[in-house]
């Protein structure tokens, strides 16, 4: 699934200044990603068929090559159409003009196959020609590690992923990850059932004594119900919760707070074996909660709010 959304680029018919943008970003590409050579900067009004003229130096072991590219630039997101032979027109000769040997389209979209077999036709040992279509400029992007470009170009498409690779990605509070484990297949829940709501904590709490006699973590489904046979005892019952919604920063911590009420006022035991579980339990499950809410989190966190609190 693609990262990079291009309509964050504005299109080139919108008159307001931002029209030029699609030929900057190719601009920074080249220079920044690729390290080409701009011999000519992107520039408004008759271009003579090209939007940027840039030498690519090949140095190999024993001798170096200069390609001058003809960079075509061509933002059609904003339509979704492909690039047609009648947008490129001329292309040898607009090689010639600009004295280069080497002709790259960049584009927001892909080439149409009318365009691809012209292109095809042009390749020979006199001219090399390369497509840079909206996957592969993603790709080099993401492979140069350039954030700072993602972030001044695709900046919606930038937030959305670090928020992504933030939910993802563990604090190291321990000098370590340390893996919440399903009690029954050993599973890290952290890893296989983050946000999926695939994962479990289970209360066993004995209602005679209110006490809890048993908690652990597991898989929904099979895991879960061989446990819950398992464990079964007269007089016991099991509450369970989502790990997905215990990770959700507010969340985490109005368990936090319910927790020491309860032990405060003493409405609740635990087993002293089940109280150090549940402290591991916490402990793991912080290494996701201890952040800001995003914003899909703080949906969640107010759809749970809205259910009945029998705390």
């Amino acid at each position: 699934m693609a990262m990079l959304d291009f309509m964050e680029i504005p299109p080139a018919d919108t008159g307001n200044g931002d029209q030029d943008s699609f030929e900057l970003f190719a601009r920074e590409f080249f220079a920044e990603v690729l390290h080409f050579e701009i011999m000519s900067e992107p520039n408004r009004g008759a271009d003579g068929g090209k939007d940027l003229i840039a030498v690519e130096h090949q140095i190999g072991s024993l001798s170096s090559t200069d390609i001058r590219w003809l960079i075509s630039c061509k933002h059609k997101a904003h339509s979704g159409h492909s690039v047609k032979p009648t947008d490129e027109e001329s292309i040898i000769d607009r090689l010639k003009q600009h004295n280069a040997n080497g002709f790259i389209g960049f584009y927001s979209t892909l080439p149409s196959t009318g365009l691809n077999e012209r292109l095809d036709s042009f390749r020979s040992s006199e001219y090399k020609i390369e497509i840079f279509n909206h996957e592969r400029i993603e790709s080099e992007l993401i492979k140069a590690k350039r954030n700072d470009i993602i972030q001044r170009f695709f900046p919606v498409s930038y937030k959305k992923e670090s928020t992504k690779n933030q939910k993802n990605t563990p604090s190291i509070l321990f000098g370590k990850y340390a893996p919440l484990q399903c009690e029954y297949c050993g599973k890290d829940l952290l890893k296989e059932h983050l946000h999926d709501r695939g994962a479990i904590v289970v209360f066993l709490e004995n209602l005679d004594t209110n006490e809890y006699v048993d908690i652990y973590t597991c898989c929904k489904g099979h895991c879960d119900r061989a446990l819950t046979s398992a464990k079964r005892q007269t007089g016991v019952i099991s509450e369970w919760e989502d790990i997905s919604d215990w990770i959700i920063p507010s969340i985490f911590m109005q368990k936090e707070m319910a927790l020491f009420n309860q032990l405060y006022h003493g409405k609740i035991k635990y087993r002293e074996e089940v109280f150090e579980k549940l402290k591991q339990i916490i402990l793991r499950l912080s290494q996701f909660s201890l952040r800001e809410d995003d914003d899909e989190q703080k949906k969640r966190a107010l759809h749970l709010s809205e259910l009945p609190n029998w705390i």
